[in-house]
């Protein structure tokens, strides 16, 4: 008797234990939430510090702010010029990304491994070294292209003295804007294409579809999620953009809001803060506009998703004729976009100056000597390359996280989360430095001229980029072999890591990839956040850039490129899939 009601309360207390621990959140709820918590103290501080002091000064809004920001000359023609930027790319870069990844991983158009790889060359310079390769190439007084143009005119006899086609104008503006933005979409899409069941296209063809309606009907809707999510980030990144408008608008006389915003905060003293701060809003509203439109026009589509079958590489057959034309177009691509500015790069820095009249009896590599020579090069690109590899890990892991718990809680908390990673993308680089080095350079934190501090600001810089190439990733992955991981007890976080995050490496590391190339040479927050004891390539390469000494900033920009190019291979040869057999679609 006794044995039975010990039995019996024994298996009471066990009951309760298992109610009191079935109540408990999940391991990976509470990791996801605290992550959420700290990214949000870290993404908001400068934010908030920002609109606090310059908005509400007095504890109400200073709706003089707004009225003193809009009244300003330049703009109303910075917001026209930024909106023709977002468009143009919009109509360029993203047809001509989504095409390319369709034509690398679902045609036999593809050359193997190279022509992965090609059309992200763009990715392995930085945006200011490019810009200053198509400078040197476009250049109506000096450029190589345009020299060798009016020279070759000569010998016909039209001697027009100075090209009348140069990069200082529109067209040069809106094409460094579609070469440098091209590549995410390419990459964001070719990872989806890589994730999806080829079976419907299969079955398309042999319905009897042609090769263009079979593209337009079933493989640009699959990777549907993929395309929206390429053209947010995609016009996000195109008014943030410093370099190039700096670059080739100065010239071309053509503001956009990015240098605007650059000149509120450096070119006046005081610094414009208020003015900035309502600008910043604004394109807050903008762009979260923008995401809400996103995410409904994602949430009533339907896309093609890993399931819990092998996939075949599958490959539609073009014929001789238009596989030939794909692989010019991509080849011609490649030449105009990335060869020709690295070779720029390459033989200005092999030239003691730059000049059109190349003395190959003179060239060397005495640009790369000097520069390996001095301890601050040394010094800034071994921080650069340290504090690149270990940020951009852990601002994608972080964000792969976020994503996950949101996309499987949905709801508000999927809202929220997905506001808390986007924010950061309406806000300029040079805005958010500022309210990092304000909120936390000081006490109680001291982190000025710290690495630490260029990780803060790097993590809130690309938290974006990340998140989106998370949730572009996550969402191929379809629910049906989670679940079956928690029908057979597994977790939440052992689900995450034995399931979710294998299936979603291609994604993942096209996005390291991304993020990785852009922090090794961050221009604008580097300017601000560098200093002697946490010194790296951007700060470096525009001091360099505004001394005039383009051999030397030739011979950075190539240095930074091999870098860039050996980890975004590594980066794309993880990212490529292991599928045992291959078929060829008749």
């Amino acid at each position: 008797m006794d044995s039975g009601v010990t039995a019996f309360a024994n298996v009471g207390r066990a009951t309760a234990g298992g109610r009191w621990r079935a109540a408990l959140p999940a391991p990976f709820t509470v990791v996801a939430t605290l992550l959420a918590l700290l990214a949000a103290a870290v993404i908001f501080a400068p934010v908030f510090i920002m609109f606090a002091r310059h908005l509400f000064p007095h504890g109400g809004l200073d709706l003089q702010a707004f009225s003193v920001a809009f009244a300003r000359n330049g703009i109303g023609t910075a917001f026209r010029n930024s909106l023709i930027v977002v468009l143009v790319v919009n109509l360029t870069a993203v047809p001509i990304g989504v095409v390319f990844a369709w034509l690398n991983f679902r045609t036999d158009a593809r050359m193997g491994y190279v022509t992965t790889l090609l059309p992200v060359l763009p990715l392995l310079l930085p945006s200011v070294a490019l810009v200053i390769g198509w400078v040197f190439l476009g250049s109506d007084q000096s450029g190589f292209l345009t020299s060798g143009a009016v020279a070759l005119l000569r010998l016909f006899g039209a001697d027009i003295g100075v090209s009348p086609v140069h990069i200082f104008s529109w067209p040069g503006l809106l094409f460094l804007y579609a070469i440098e933005l091209m590549p995410i979409v390419y990459v964001l899409t070719g990872a989806a294409y890589r994730s999806t069941d080829p079976a419907l296209e299969e079955a398309a063809r042999i319905n009897g579809s042609s090769i263009a309606k079979t593209f337009l009907t079933v493989s640009l809707p699959i990777v549907r999620h993929a395309v929206l999510l390429s053209m947010l980030l995609v016009s996000v990144l195109a008014i943030g953009i410093y370099s190039i408008p700096a670059i080739i608008g100065a010239p071309a006389r053509i503001t956009t809001l990015s240098v605007h915003l650059v000149r509120l905060l450096n070119g006046e003293s005081p610094p414009a803060f208020r003015e900035t701060a309502v600008l910043s809003l604004v394109l807050i509203m903008i762009f979260g506009c923008l995401w809400m439109a996103q995410q409904r026009l994602n949430a009533a589509g339907r896309h093609a998703q890993i399931g819990g079958q092998g996939i075949r590489a599958n490959v539609i057959c073009l014929g001789n004729t238009t596989r030939l034309i794909a692989r010019m177009a991509m080849i011609g691509y490649v030449v105009l976009t990335c060869i020709l500015p690295i070779l720029a790069l390459l033989l200005v820095s092999l030239q003691p100056f730059w000049t059109p009249d190349v003395d190959f009896a003179r060239l060397s590599f005495d640009n790369f000597t000097e520069l390996f020579e001095n301890r601050d090069s040394r010094t800034a690109i071994t921080n650069s390359m340290t504090i690149a590899t270990v940020s951009s890990l852990t601002t994608l892991l972080i964000a792969a996280l976020l994503m996950a718990y949101a996309l499987s809680s949905g709801g508000l908390r999927e809202k929220a989360i997905g506001v808390l990673t986007k924010v950061p993308a309406a806000i300029s680089h040079l805005v958010i430095a500022s309210g990092i080095i304000i909120g936390f350079g000081g006490a109680p934190f001291y982190l000025a001229n710290t690495t630490v501090i260029l990780m803060l600001a790097y993590f809130v810089f690309y938290i974006p980029k990340a998140s989106i190439a998370a949730e572009a990733a996550i969402r191929q992955v379809g629910p049906q072999l989670s679940e079956a991981s928690r029908i057979c007890g597994a977790g939440g976080a052992r689900t995450m890591w034995a399931i979710v995050l294998p299936l979603m490496l291609p994604g993942l590391a096209a996005g390291w990839a991304l993020i990785f190339a852009s922090v090794i040479a961050e221009l604008t927050g580097s300017v601000i956040l560098s200093g002697p004891r946490n010194l790296v390539m951007g700060y470096l390469l525009m001091t360099i850039y505004e001394s005039g000494t383009y051999s030397q900033l030739a011979a950075l920009a190539a240095v930074i490129a091999a870098i860039s190019g050996v980890t975004v291979g590594i980066a794309m040869a993880l990212a490529k899939p292991r599928f045992g057999g291959s078929a060829t679609l008749e």
